[in-house]
């Protein structure tokens, strides 16, 4: 996360959920506030050399000067994170839907998203294979379901009801069909989707409100007061992660229903912790 002077790049091991790597960038160490973040990550690989911990893969968004670098210095498996893939292809969605002659499209949007997580869980499959999946819903949206591709000849659900109410499929040869089968087989988005990771950096952005809490964008902090903040962020975060899940008296795991912004009225399921407060690690630096 960056504001107009500082830039953190932190480093979070999406099996354990845990922070174990942070870099602070000044504005003025760089050329620009956006080189920030290519600055902070190699400054964190170069962390990770020195002390000899190898680094075997690394997701992130599609930030393009990472990927370059990433593609021409680094020998890592980098992959992107599916909810930055999925928000992209969704604005689009939406911003073509606004037009009176596209407007079914909004409609469909939501399932378009869902079938690009279902691609990206199957990540490990050759790319071959990935790709040829997520093409297929171009297919889909006008009820086509099988496909001209060896690696994916036919869609995997079962036989659509016909009756009830459904959502309307796209009709071929339409503005609204073409223009959202151009989204869906743009070159560039195709090529990030061969990179998609089933890990997803939700963990991340979770850690960033954290951040927030102690160094508000709207207060100045100076360049060692905001490090101990991000380091108290860190340690709470960690402390806070591995808690288990509540569970009801007959044993049932408890969940709660929440309705966020950027979901702009759906909902979204998450688990209810074990205790409803965070347990707040208290360090005195002297």
């Amino acid at each position: 996360m960056h504001s107009a002077k500082y830039g953190s790049y932190t480093f979070l091991d999406l099996d354990w959920n845990m922070v174990i790597h942070q870099e602070l960038v000044q504005s003025n160490e760089v050329s620009s506030s956006n080189a920030m973040e290519l600055e902070g990550l190699k400054r964190g690989l170069q962390f990770f050399e020195d002390n000899q911990v190898e680094v075997a893969s690394l997701v992130t968004d599609r930030h393009r000067s990472v990927a370059k670098y990433q593609r021409e210095e680094e020998d890592l498996n980098h992959y992107y994170d599916v909810w930055h893939v999925a928000k992209g292809v969704t604005k689009k969605l939406h911003q073509l839907a606004i037009k009176k002659t596209c407007s079914e499209v909004s409609a469909r949007s939501k399932s378009i998203s869902n079938h690009l997580y279902w691609v990206a869980a199957s990540s490990q499959d050759p790319e071959e294979v990935i790709l040829a999946k997520w093409l297929s819903v171009a297919n889909h949206i006008m009820n086509i379901h099988t496909h001209d591709s060896v690696h994916y000849p036919k869609c995997q659900h079962g036989d659509l009801p016909t009756t009830g109410k459904r959502k309307k499929w796209l009709k071929p040869s339409t503005e609204a069909c073409e223009k959202t089968v151009d989204i869906i087989t743009n070159i560039g988005l195709q090529r990030d989707i061969t990179k998609l990771s089933y890990h997803q950096t939700s963990s991340v952005e979770g850690f960033h409100s954290v951040v927030i809490h102690f160094a508000p964008k709207m207060t100045h902090f100076g360049y060692k007061g905001m490090k101990s903040r991000l380091h108290l962020a860190a340690l709470h975060y960690n402390e806070n992660a591995q808690r288990a899940q509540s569970r009801c008296k007959d044993g049932r795991e408890r969940y709660s229903v929440k309705f966020p912004k950027h979901k702009k009225g759906e909902y979204t399921i998450v688990q209810r912790n074990l205790c409803n407060q965070h347990r707040i690690c208290v360090f005195m630096f002297v």
